[in-house]
């Protein structure tokens, strides 16, 4: 672990801090930069799925979250079993 946050500090992904409570323990902090880039893979997506919505009546999009709530729902506990 410690060698990869070596790379991504060395890089400008991330920066160390001593955490003010506990001498041992480092803070990883994520750089502004990273949320940018973030943002341009993103964007488009949530972008798209704005647009979808947008075509959707009030019912289709109250089933639609439902069934997304259902299926993350089923994700938590599928990664609980696990």
């Amino acid at each position: 672990m410690t060698a990869l946050m070596d790379r991504l500090e060395s890089k400008g992904l991330v920066r160390r801090s001593p955490h003010p409570e506990d001498r041992r323990a480092v803070l990883v902090h994520i750089e502004p930069v990273v949320f940018k880039q973030l943002a341009t893979v993103y964007r488009p997506f949530g972008e798209a799925l704005v647009g979808l919505t947008r075509r959707l009546s009030a019912k289709d999009a109250t089933a639609a979250v439902e069934h997304l709530d259902a299926v993350s729902g089923a994700c938590e506990l599928a990664t609980e079993i696990n």
